[in-house]
């Protein structure tokens, strides 16, 4: 069974890199390329999805299909540049680093138009400059000794300089332009029709504000030349943020956004089924599950997916959210005895409870809220509500595990007692009354010393979790 820290590494094979896909994305990614074949004009495709749910990971794939098609392409991660201050500079470093890559001779046509792409992006990143920045200096002098005449006079220069920088600017932007044309022909080595270059823009996400801002608009006003397709991977909710927090719009964000895209596309998502399914193989589960040969401890494995499923559902989990559940699950199952109590539906809403929803996972450990109370707050969305209120599946029980497991026991039988009430009186047959029934009858009686044994593991691999991620 695994013992890491972090999700193992997906290892893609350039021969066939939607081998290890479990979700079905290899006809998207096969029509995302045939856009690539056939469209000759500038264009920029939005791929998007939220934040963790695969997007690098669908990437890394297209990029060895598209080399499998004769598509040549380059990968840009802007969170890894945004430390410079423009990012016309890192994106023409990224195209030396492609003709590396490409096997190209930099004596060969393509190398030679790549020099000549620097020289004129190094004329266009000194012209972006603002001449005003030179209006500064007049805060050096002594206004009292400034006339009218001289403020003038600057005022006047100030307007020449910049009418004559946006001149320059113009003309440097055209050169580029044509150079940028020039040098992915070049690279294709190809007059087919369809795109000669695709640049992949990854991890805008996690840029900051401003800098997202500005990869876009450079990808727009400068890099929008023919047979160059981009793709660029967002957020689209995180990147409206962004244009509020960088230009303080509101409504406006969104379409202020789209102006930047020919197209959006929403990247597939897979159900939740399979993705927990994907994992228990990925982290060599479906292993430990077979070895369990007590009788009571047969149906774990379904338990484990069926509290899962739901508490993703219920909490709004990332597809990195939910991989950071089974590593934390694997880890606080390091150890376990073959045959030893898991208490899976207790075990991985605690797990889920603690990635997602750390305050409400604190407050029900240390008390604060009850069962009922959590059970309220998680069935907030349609997911939980359908869990916890179906008379089918694990709902009923995962319900009877939290009463069974709250820390005070004055609060544990007074809820016990509510519902015994509730059935006395000749009430029809509801959640309570079959919660009561499953805690009952169910086997709740390792339930209190299952928290005090994992909780603690819970929280120690969830701390070097956490270090592990920011280290």
């Amino acid at each position: 069974m695994s013992s890491l820290l972090k999700p193992p590494p997906l290892e893609v094979n350039p021969e066939d890199p939607f081998g290890v896909d479990c979700f079905g994305l290899k006809p998207f990614a096969e029509a995302l390329t045939s856009l690539a074949q056939t469209t000759s004009a500038s264009f920029v495709v939005n791929l998007e999805a939220p934040w963790g749910n695969g997007k690098t990971t669908f990437l890394k794939m297209w990029r060895h299909h598209l080399q499998s098609e004769g598509v040549r392409s380059l990968y840009f991660n802007a969170w890894e540049t945004d430390f410079s201050s423009d990012p016309l500079i890192a994106l023409i470093g990224e195209l030396s680093v492609g003709i590396d890559a490409f096997g190209i001779d930099p004596a060969q046509r393509a190398g030679i138009e790549l020099k000549k792409l620097k020289k004129v992006g190094a004329r266009v990143a000194a012209r972006a400059v603002p001449a005003l920045v030179k209006a500064g200096t007049l805060g050096l002098l002594d206004l009292s000794e400034v006339t009218e005449e001289v403020l003038a006079s600057a005022a006047e220069k100030i307007a020449e300089d910049e009418i004559k920088r946006y001149e320059e600017s113009r003309d440097s932007i055209r050169s580029f332009r044509a150079a940028l044309e020039d040098f992915a022909l070049k690279v294709s080595g190809s007059d087919d029709a369809g795109a000669s270059l695709v640049i992949i823009v990854d991890e805008l996400d996690r840029c900051r504000p401003d800098y997202a801002i500005r990869v876009l608009e450079t990808v727009k006003h400068l890099f929008s030349v023919p047979g160059v397709l981009f793709v660029v991977a967002t957020d689209t909710r995180q990147l409206s943020n962004s244009i509020r927090h960088v230009y303080g719009l509101e409504a406006a964000a969104e379409d202020y956004l789209r102006r930047f895209f020919d197209l959006s596309l929403a990247l597939p998502t897979p159900s939740t089924r399979q993705f927990v399914q994907a994992q228990l193989e990925n982290y060599d589960l479906e292993g430990f599950f077979r070895s369990r040969s007590h009788p009571e401890l047969q149906y774990d494995k379904a338990q484990v997916i069926s509290a899962f499923v739901a508490m993703f559902g219920a909490t709004g989990c990332s597809l990195r959210d939910q991989q950071k559940c089974f590593t934390l699950l694997a880890l606080s199952l390091s150890g376990v005895g073959e045959n030893s109590y898991l208490h899976p539906l207790l075990l991985c809403p605690l797990i889920v409870l603690k990635v997602k929803r750390n305050v409400v996972y604190q407050d029900f450990v240390d008390g604060v809220i009850d069962a009922e109370e959590l059970v309220r707050i998680l069935s907030e969305n349609l997911e939980g509500r359908k869990f916890f209120d179906s008379d089918r599946g694990y709902g009923d029980i995962v319900r009877a595990y939290l009463v069974a497991a709250m820390p005070s026991r004055e609060r544990r039988e007074g809820i016990i007692a509510k519902y015994e009430a509730e059935v006395a009186a000749g009430a029809k047959p509801s959640p309570n009354g079959r919660v009561l029934e499953a805690y009952k009858h169910y086997s709740f009686r390792h339930a209190r010393s299952a928290m005090q044994y994992v909780l603690p593991r819970i929280e120690l691999f969830a701390r070097q979790g956490i270090e592990a991620e920011q280290g």
